[in-house]
């Protein structure tokens, strides 16, 4: 029986051949179709599939695609065990997780912190029929700037430590937590962090987008589960779903998972849902990015859009990043592929040549960019050379530089 530990692959046979196979899977209904392919493939084989199953975020799903299909026997035994244990693990995993965003809402709720729960957080409650067919690795709650202090303090007394903060978000983690970790896909002891984003805001090389007012105007309080919250409305939620999952494939970490999500959402709109959609859509700058994301859904059979949608969409577009998109499949830009897209093309997410600038800039110092141009052009200007200009100037390069 071979070994059923998950390495990650370091010289893996045709890692993203077999990435692009193991999606397939679950978008093909014809089973000698799912089969074929796998008629050569050695132990090394289903290894690589196996950890490209779980790259994807697909394992639980493609179980419970499969599971009835007669060409789900003709797969290699341990391969059978290891789908169906990622469905159950992920199971136990997702109640865990459900009960523990239930514990921190009710809390919330108690005392009068609005609060609205994203990404999976959202979905598996009220999108996915069976919470177990979407992994999760943490909890994303938004809330407002000025709740943060009184949230940290109510954490706190509920057992959480702080892991790290960023520009958007504080990471928490509960302090007596078990630091296991199981190499093997989805497990329910596996670590699980709280992110409390406080900004919904992506950074595509300094060029920011924006989305929290967009998803505070745009909620209203609901039951979720056995708790209760703000909860985005569908076409909101799309937005967001498709900013984030283009700053996966932007990042070189898209997972198919994501677009399961958004094909999911999209399903659940009302005709005056895309109307918001569209009307929302026309106000927001770069609308590019957004598409992009829809431009992988559509790429595979059975996760289709509206056509008229479709086509507004395509109004959006940025002829030098889709060139690229269109040549390539998801897995080109998951973690699947061992060669990503060099620093060069990621300025094809740039749409004018301000944005091309601020990107240039925030290579040189991502903190403050434009401040340094600010300094460079002064300085190169002779301005510092003069009184008063001298000190501020060299507080200006000194602050920008960090000495």
């Amino acid at each position: 029986m071979p070994d059923l530990t998950i390495p990650i692959p370091r010289t893996p046979p045709d890692l993203k051949t077999i990435s692009e196979i193991t999606i397939k899977w679950l978008l093909e209904k014809a089973p000698e179709k799912i089969i074929t392919p796998t008629k050569t493939w050695k132990n090394e084989h289903w290894r690589v599939a196996r950890w490209a199953i779980w790259a994807q975020g697909i394992g639980p799903m493609l179980y419970f695609h499969l599971r009835d299909k007669a060409s789900f026997n003709e797969f290699p035994r341990h391969f059978c065990q290891y789908l169906s244990g990622q469905y159950y693990l992920n199971s136990q995993r997702i109640s865990v997780m459900m009960d523990e965003l239930y514990t921190i809402l009710d809390a919330f709720n108690e005392n009068r912190i609005d609060v609205i729960p994203l990404k999976g957080s959202l979905l598996n409650v009220l999108y996915y029929k069976d919470p177990g067919l979407r992994p999760m690795a943490d909890i994303d709650l938004l809330v407002k700037p000025v709740d943060m202090e009184c949230i940290h303090n109510l954490l706190s007394k509920m057992g959480y430590k702080v892991l790290n903060e960023s520009w958007r978000h504080r990471v928490y983690v509960i302090a007596k937590a078990s630091r296991k970790l199981v190499l093997e896909g989805e497990h329910p002891e596996n670590p699980r962090q709280l992110e409390i984003h406080f900004d919904i805001r992506e950074n595509f090389l300094g060029v920011d987008y924006r989305l929290s007012d967009l998803m505070w105007n745009n909620c209203h309080p609901g039951k979720i589960g056995n708790s209760s919250g703000m909860i985005l409305d569908p076409w909101a939620l799309l937005i967001h779903l498709l900013l984030h999952t283009n700053r996966h494939i932007w990042k070189h970490s898209a997972r198919f998972r994501q677009l399961v999500d958004i094909s999911i959402v999209a399903s659940e709109l009302s005709k005056n849902d895309w109307s918001k959609f569209l009307e929302e859509m026309a106000c927001i700058s770069r609308k590019h990015v957004f598409y992009s994301s829809f431009l992988f859904v559509m790429k595979y059979p059975g996760m289709d859009l509206p056509s008229e949608v479709c086509d507004k969409l395509s109004d959006y577009n940025n002829t030098s990043l889709h060139k690229l998109l269109k040549r390539m499949d998801l897995s080109d830009f998951s973690v699947c592929n061992p060669s990503p897209i060099s620093p060069f093309e990621r300025f094809r997410w740039n749409e004018s040549g301000r944005d091309h600038l601020t990107s240039f800039l925030h290579i040189i110092s991502p903190a403050h960019s434009w401040s340094f141009l600010l300094w460079f052009i002064c300085y190169m200007m002779g301005f510092s050379r003069y009184d008063p200009f001298n000190d501020y100037f060299i507080k200006l390069r000194n602050y920008v530089v960090g000495k």
